[in-house]
Formats: structure tokens, C-alpha cells, sequence
């Protein structure tokens, strides 16, 4: 289903009005994204893709001590390989600085219908939880044990 500009817009206030751990919902001038400033200091930047008809999410998770730089990348490209389990979410990494970010989409329902906390929410507490691991870089025991529990796919 597509969803136009004003529609999104207006969803995303009615989500910030009900949402009492959202911070701030600021739209880019100009343009169909908006930053989504949470109470944990967490930012989701969210983009409209009318031709899709999804809004796409995206949050920066930092960036890994660089011993276990490469433990965190095999970590975190683990979790895009489980489509099924991560909620079709999937890491990126950006250039040129590195960081590791989270990547997913929320799609239109009906236009008066689309729940955008319950995703948003969940997205932001997924983000949260891998910020913490990037944080302090996966290693193997942390991998095997808290990486992939069912809380963080769930």
C-alpha cells in the first residue's frame, strides 16, 4: 500500500503524542525523513519509501574496540543471515568512519491502521541491546551466550 508524505507525517506525530519514550520526532526540511530522538539518547532515522510503501529505519550502533573489530563485524552479519529470526532487520557497516549501523522497515498497513510504536519500540530496544555489544566488541563467549539468546531475536 503506498502511503503519501502527509499521511507519514502525520503518523509519526500521532506515534510521538502516544509514545512516552520518544524525545523528539524532527522532520528533514524538505525531504520524507524525520529523526526520532528517544529517551535513552538513541536516534532512528526514518525515510518513506512511497513506491515501497515501508518506512525504512536506521540507527548508528558505534563502533567496536578494534581488537574485537572483526569478532563484532562476524556478530553482527550472523544476525542479517537470520532473516527469519531478526525481523528482516540487517547490519550495515558506514563509510568512512566505520561504524556499524542497523537497518530495517516498518510496511504501510491500512492508512488509518499502521502501527508504528509497536515496530519502532521493538527496533530501538533490538538497537539498544546490539549498541551494548558494539560497545564493548563481541567475543566468543559473549557470542554463544548473549548475542543469540532469544531475548535480542525476539
Amino acid at each position: 500500500m503506498t502511503m503519501d508524505l502527509n499521511r507519514a507525517a502525520q503518523l509519526l506525530v500521532e506515534l510521538g503524542e502516544r509514545t512516552p519514550s520518544i524525545e523528539s520526532i524532527v522532520q528533514e526540511a524538505g525531504a520524507p525523513r524525520w529523526a526520532i530522538e528517544l529517551d535513552d539518547g538513541l536516534v532512528v532515522i526514518a525515510e518513506l519509501d512511497e513506491e515501497r510503501g515501508r518506512l525504512s529505519l536506521e540507527t548508528d550502533l558505534g563502533r567496536p574496540p578494534e581488537e574485537h573489530r572483526l569478532a563484532t563485524c562476524e556478530a553482527l552479519m550472523m544476525l542479517t543471515s537470520l532473516e527469519h529470526a531478526s525481523h528482516d532487520w540487517a547490519m550495515a557497516l558506514s563509510e568512512p568512519g566505520g561504524e556499524f549501523q542497523l537497518c530495517g522497515h516498518i510496511g504501510w498497513g491500512e492508512p488509518y491502521t499502521t502501527d508504528l510504536q509497536s515496530p519502532l519500540l521493538e527496533f530501538a530496544t533490538q538497537a539498544q541491546q546490539w549498541r551494548d555489544i558494539v560497545a564493548r566488541g563481541a567475543q566468543q563467549d559473549v557470542v554463544e551466550h548473549e548475542v543469540f539468546s532469544p531475548d535480542v531475536l525476539a
